[in-house]
């Protein structure tokens, strides 16, 4: 996975980096080699001074997406 990362970053032509990163998405998916060790709930105040609606959860700054392709 670090030479997959390395050569993603290495590459500046756009559609060789797309396919690198959807390899190591790829891997990531199927290899899974991390351990969710905590997962935050979303916690928030409300007031009826404040007109205020939460990110929808596939919205967050955090989230990146790559398209995995056919």
């Amino acid at each position: 996975m670090d030479k997959l990362i390395e050569a993603g970053r290495n590459t500046v032509d756009t559609e060789k980096r797309l396919k690198v990163y959807q390899e190591l998405y790829r891997t990531l998916v199927e290899d899974a080699p991390w351990l969710m060790m905590h997962a935050q709930d979303e916690n928030y105040g409300v007031s009826r001074k404040v007109n205020w609606k939460p990110y929808p959860s596939w919205a967050s700054a955090a989230t990146h997406f790559v398209p995995l392709g056919d």
